[in-house]
């Protein structure tokens, strides 16, 4: 009976340190950190690409450089609609806002790049304003939100640009669907 016991405790026991290490890993992997490279806003692909950070699908926590501003460059694996959901914006000050942009290539050349009209809250719109508390004042799609999302389709293969203007060291949560 003791040693029946003794089994069974050493099981569950093993069983709870399995499952808990996997949910701490899973959750580790849920909020993949990147910082973005200083780059104020441009239009130049060359200039964007040299300082644009990869990500890929899924969740991101999106860290501001001293300039608060930079690029993110995302390559569609197939063709779809992507969704960019912006989220959890922080920063040292108490009220803090930004916007960001989905740049994609100029019709005018490959060279350059646009900014691109999204689908968000509100309506079509090339800007996507986020801050810390939510407004509820003035049209939807022209709003400064605390949850966002930008809704853009996509050919498989073509890369988009993300441009973000926040607060300096600012941080803010972004999924890729």
């Amino acid at each position: 009976m003791k040693r029946t016991l003794k089994k069974f405790a050493t099981i569950v026991f093993v069983s709870l340190l399995i499952f808990g290490f996997a949910a701490v890993t899973g959750n580790a992997a849920a909020n993949r950190v990147v910082k973005l490279k200083n780059q104020s806003f441009t239009s130049k692909k060359s200039v964007a690409r040299k300082k644009a950070v990869t990500v890929k699908r899924g969740g991101w926590t999106v860290k501001m450089g001293t300039l608060g501003t930079g690029f993110l460059k995302f390559k569609a694996p197939k063709t779809k609609k992507y969704v960019f959901n912006y989220s959890g914006l922080q920063s040292n000050s108490s009220y803090t806002n930004g916007y960001t942009y989905v740049m994609v290539d100029s019709k005018y050349g490959n060279n350059y790049l646009t900014m691109s009209n999204v689908r968000t809250q509100g309506g079509v719109t090339a800007s996507i304003y986020i801050n810390n508390r939510s407004n509820t004042t003035g049209t939807m799609k022209y709003r400064f939100l605390s949850s966002r999302y930008a809704a853009v389709k996509l050919k498989k293969g073509q890369v988009v640009y993300l441009y973000f203007s926040f607060d300096p060291n600012a941080s803010l949560n972004l999924k890729v669907k």
